[in-house]
């Protein structure tokens, strides 16, 4: 498939919950399942295993997200955020998705797992 296709794919899975790994556990996993259910592989890790992997490229730029980059965190004001960060997959009209809010998603100014945001493209 091309690459809009694929990108459509993602969000779809990721606003259906459609992915290998439930909507319940743990966001980077959930993540990483919602790619490999998209035929993408399974990227691993947590939140914070993205951002090392991924801080010199992507974008911080949150006004060109493409529809199925996954957007992270680098950190958070609780315990396990600051440990592991925080992920979620941008799904287009200004919303990402993740663990809580997979079906309706959350406005990118409301999701507030602090800066720096890093934007990963898979595409």
């Amino acid at each position: 498939p091309d690459t809009g296709e694929q990108q459509s794919k993602v969000a779809d899975i990721a606003r259906n919950n459609k992915g290998t790994v439930a909507a319940s556990t743990a966001n980077a996993r959930r993540v990483s399942g919602v790619y490999q259910a998209a035929g993408l592989g399974y990227p691993g890790g947590n939140a914070i295993d993205y951002w090392a992997k991924w801080k010199g490229s992507g974008s911080s730029d949150l006004s060109c997200i493409p529809v199925g980059a996954a957007v992270v965190g680098s950190g958070s004001t609780n315990s396990s955020g600051l440990a592991y960060g925080h992920i979620g997959i941008y799904i287009g009209d200004g919303k990402i998705v993740h663990a809580s809010t997979y079906a309706t998603g959350i406005k990118i100014s409301k999701w507030n797992y602090r800066n720096p945001v890093k934007i990963v493209s898979m595409f």
